[in-house]
């Protein structure tokens, strides 16, 4: 499950706890560079790629100042989020605004 609150938070739900989730500036920079893209297209990179899905919500969840293990992000490539999923949740970083169901089960590999 993932939630937002006000502040610019998302938490999302991996390997059984809540990881806080935070969109800020340096971050959107860091991952515009690495996977070369602007911001406003990065759904469509991490959407088929559950590496660079891992990648992306392991920075915010650093940017929220949570401590991510190596389980955490072999469960976040597990997850089974939609594109809708994933808009949500990055809105909710940015802006606290939005609330997501993401159900934490495990999916195939892809």
């Amino acid at each position: 499950m993932a939630r937002a609150n006000p502040r610019g938070l998302a938490t999302l739900r991996v390997n059984g706890r809540d990881l806080k989730l935070k969109l800020t500036l340096e971050v959107m920079a860091d991952i515009e560079d690495e996977f070369e893209c602007d911001f406003d297209e990065i759904d469509s990179k991490i959407f088929g790629s559950t590496r660079r899905f891992a990648i992306f919500f392991t920075r915010l969840a650093r940017a929220a100042g949570e401590e991510v293990t190596e389980e955490d992000t072999a469960a976040m490539r597990r997850l089974p989020l939609s594109l809708v999923e994933i808009n949500e949740l990055i809105k909710a970083a940015a802006t606290g605004a939005a609330e997501t169901d993401a159900k934490n089960e495990t999916a195939p590999s892809r």
